[in-house]
């Protein structure tokens, strides 16, 4: 997580213009203004940091700003893109074998057939195969 969080560091530090360590409300807005997104309404901005400001402190750590980030679902072209590196036959389906090989990346060594076959039943629904849309509702929206 090294380089994701010296990326996630450069980023606070940019939002945190008085560089005292926090992020506050007004430098929350602030780089939202500058996004190039809506001006931040001042009801929005203090909904956001009700649910992100844990300790309650009206400003955000750093540890609290990675927690937030990470939380945010994926952008859709980023889940498109893994998709289709993980659609190595070129199907638009995930089948058992490249199933197989994602859950070896991702730590999972030893997996059964039935359980491989469990895991494309609940996922792909009775075909076995995991569609994009089907592979997307597995993350947060």
């Amino acid at each position: 997580m090294g380089d994701l969080q010296e990326q996630l560091r450069t980023v606070f530090d940019n939002f945190d213009t008085s560089g005292d360590g926090t992020i506050s409300k007004a430098e929350l807005g602030k780089a939202i203004s500058q996004s190039g997104k809506t001006p931040p309404d001042p009801k929005m901005i203090d909904a956001l940091f009700k649910g992100i400001d844990k300790d309650g402190k009206g400003s955000l750590d750093f540890n609290e700003f990675v927690e937030f980030i990470l939380s945010l679902p994926p952008p859709t072209d980023a889940l498109r893109a893994a998709f289709l590196e993980m659609d190595t036959d070129g199907s638009g389906y995930l089948g058992k074998d490249e199933l197989k090989v994602l859950l070896k990346k991702a730590g999972v060594e030893q997996i059964s057939d039935a359980q491989l076959e469990q895991i494309c039943n609940d996922v792909g629904g009775e075909d076995g195969r995991v569609s994009f849309e089907e592979f997307c509702s597995y993350f947060p929206q």
